[in-house]
């Protein structure tokens, strides 16, 4: 088994914070708005959503988007529009369904087979305990250990997407690994991330209600309309971007862009590098 295999979990969110910061190259630059006044500016403009999902696109090392999870939820579930929430930041084999609204987070933690290693559980509880004090189901969206292994060999992801969206998910693997994967490793990863989006569509599409909105919380690689999980989807979607540090971006990929402040720079591929070596002498 490959190194980087040992944990998947840390590898899929590193890259897609790489692949965060080479698109949005203003990363350090002026901050945009608050989420605060987000809250006011742009929360509002989810009034007049019909879609039946809505798919939140992160960048996972952000705080701020996790904040404007919880703000985004709340707002839902004040106008008792939630239908559930689907989260790429546990495996599809946990969900809420059977606690009750007072449990706890321990609980919670417990029922989504939680990976605080992974993702750190005090950046996502405000979200996730919302919806599980409102008796809304919080659905994990992600492919577990052994699927990952599986996937990676199974060659039938690769005809599940067009060969120009088969293309870019070969290039962000690489893209978002630095480019310091051997060129062998990057097709089944590409295929992982095509089982992900398979994977987090079907979770969402069993969970719609009628008049109501199914919230994906995962990263904007996976929101994007044109590669992502829109791309097997049959409900109706909506994609919203989450965009570090740019307030004037327009991404033509997304149904809206939200700014938000700018993060501190940060060398990842640097850490990248150190963390090959760490493996590579195990």
């Amino acid at each position: 088994m490959q190194h980087w295999l040992k944990t998947p979990w840390l590898f899929t969110k590193f890259a897609a914070c790489v692949l965060a910061a080479v698109s949005l190259v203003g990363c350090a630059g002026t901050s945009g708005a608050h989420p605060k006044q987000l809250t006011q500016q742009q929360v509002q403009t989810l009034d007049g959503l019909e879609a039946s999902v809505l798919m939140l696109g992160e960048q996972h090392d952000a705080p701020d988007h996790q904040r404007l999870h919880a703000l985004v939820i709340a707002h839902l579930l004040t106008q008792q529009r939630l239908a559930a929430v689907v989260i790429e930041m546990a495996t599809s084999d946990g969900q809420t369904t059977l606690l009750d609204s007072g449990a706890t987070e321990q609980s919670v933690q417990l029922a989504l087979g939680w990976d605080n290693n992974a993702w750190p559980w005090a950046a996502y509880a405000p979200a996730i305990m919302q919806a599980v004090a409102a008796n809304v189901p919080v659905i994990g969206g992600n492919l577990n250990r052994v699927e990952l292994g599986s996937y990676m060999q199974d060659t039938s992801m690769q005809r599940a997407v067009t060969p120009t969206v088969w293309a870019h998910h070969l290039q962000a693997v690489d893209d978002g690994h630095c480019n310091m994967l051997p060129a062998t490793q990057l097709a089944p990863m590409a295929r992982v991330q095509v089982a992900r989006d398979q994977r987090m569509a079907q979770t969402v599409e069993r969970a719609t209600v009628a008049g109501k909105v199914v919230v994906l919380l995962t990263g904007s690689a996976h929101a994007d309309n044109t590669v992502g999980v829109a791309q097997h989807l049959t409900a109706s979607n909506v994609s919203i971007r989450f965009a570090a540090g740019m307030p004037n971006i327009t991404d033509i990929d997304y149904n809206w862009t939200w700014p938000t402040p700018a993060l501190e720079p940060t060398d990842y591929c640097a850490r990248f590098k150190i963390q090959m070596q760490r493996r590579a002498a195990n």
